[in-house]
């Protein structure tokens, strides 16, 4: 880098972005008179790296022009992905020739263009056809693995991931362990998973890599080990959402239920917008007013709706069930809803409605042997003996041993 690039680098420490770009300017075109191309190409990648990507590109631009080297074309593609001008990228890499050293180079970056676009089978052909021109290479196996995972192939991920582990030397580990990982949790293979995440030290963790760690432990059930890094996190991260979830689980399953409940409702005091804990809670306590407090934070979850319509129910609150449940009713509604309003208006005695709310519910839970049962004794009690026989025999379909029981 000239004289000119190294101010520019010392004018933005003093916070002078114009006079940066200005001496960023003078830097290239200083290098381009004095046909310096790695003074010029070092000074236009630092004004990337600073933020300066669109001048950066325009500069660029100009010293292909000048010096027409492949070089220019792979750095003015990784230019123009950073500010998402993809098709402009192809074109630059699609200019780079097969015979050019650069070639695999271009493979891999317009592999990585079509992964964005979510033009998988075209990214994984770039990169196998790259993996045969240079099969020893590791940057395109962790490329290859890096696909595969994203595509839900983690088998194959694995094969790759393998590979790359071998180069200690060349990688940065800890990114590589925690993929690796992440593919070995979806298939299931929590043993060998941990045993990568507990390669990463501490302060390489980050709140994924600690969570992944934590819920491997879980799924293994030993739960002592899982709550030591459900706690690591929560210290780290206070605010990662799942970590509470599954620390409260843990504390349930062995049976510290006042501590699942601090733990939730220290949770819900700092963050109230959080279904899933509510009903964590709920099934703890078998406390209404915990729903009722949810519903006033997430009134549109389907779950904390049912689980307080069923609790209504429960309570025989059948009044307090329609003004809750009607209103919640949309012109394409598919939920129990439908059953648990015609059940209530039928213990109201309001036969139009439960008629009506049953026959909208049947259709969704013809199958259903309990609805059904429900619903035949409900025709039998008003009087439609001929319709509950239907529902009886469309029982005896779906079960020929119901009589028996």
């Amino acid at each position: 880098m000239n004289e000119l690039g190294y101010k520019a680098l010392n004018s933005i420490q003093d916070n002078q972005m114009e006079l940066t770009v200005q001496l960023f300017e003078k830097s290239v075109l200083q290098a381009m008179s004095d046909n310096e191309e790695s003074d010029a190409y070092d000074v236009i990648v630092s004004f990337a790296q600073l933020g300066f990507v669109e001048h950066a590109i325009e500069n660029c631009e100009h010293a292909y022009q000048l010096w027409e080297s492949e070089d220019w074309l792979l750095l003015l593609a990784e230019l123009k992905v950073e500010i998402d001008a993809l098709d402009e990228a192809l074109e630059q890499l699609l200019m780079i020739p097969e015979q050019s050293p650069l070639y695999v180079n271009a493979l891999l970056m317009i592999a990585e263009i079509y992964q964005i676009q979510g033009v998988y089978e075209v990214a994984q052909y770039k990169l196998e056809l790259a993996k045969d021109m240079m099969p020893n290479e590791p940057i395109i196996d962790l490329a290859l693995a890096t696909l595969y995972q994203f595509m839900g192939e983690h088998q194959k991920a694995l094969q790759h991931y393998e590979v790359v582990l071998q180069q200690e030397d060349e990688y940065d580990m800890v990114d590589i362990y925690y993929k690796a990982s992440k593919s070995l949790i979806a298939l299931g293979e929590f043993e060998e998973a941990i045993s990568y995440l507990e390669k990463i030290d501490m302060t390489n963790h980050h709140s994924e890599s600690l969570f992944e760690l934590a819920l491997s432990y879980y799924q293994l059930e030993e739960y002592e080990r899982a709550l030591k890094w459900f706690d690591a996190l929560l210290v780290r991260d206070p605010d990662y959402l799942s970590a509470h979830y599954y620390m409260a689980d843990v504390y349930t399953k062995l049976k510290q239920f006042d501590k699942a409940k601090a733990l939730l409702r220290k949770a819900l005091k700092e963050n109230p917008y959080q279904a899933a804990l509510y009903i964590q809670l709920y099934q703890i306590e078998k406390d209404i007013d915990v729903l009722k407090e949810a519903i006033v934070y997430v009134p549109d979850d389907i779950q904390v709706q049912l689980l307080y319509a069923h609790r209504l129910k429960e309570l025989e609150d059948y009044e307090e069930l329609v003004a809750y449940v009607e209103p919640l009713l949309t012109d394409e509604e598919d939920s129990e809803l439908y059953w648990l309003l015609a059940y209530a208006y039928g213990k109201l005695e309001d036969d139009d409605k439960a008629q009506k709310y049953y026959e909208y519910a049947y259709p969704i839970y013809q199958e259903e042997i309990t609805f059904l049962q429900e619903y035949a004794l409900y025709l039998r009690e008003i009087g439609q003996r001929d319709k509950a026989k239907q529902m009886i025999a469309k029982i005896k379909q779906l079960d020929p041993l119901w009589e028996i029981y």
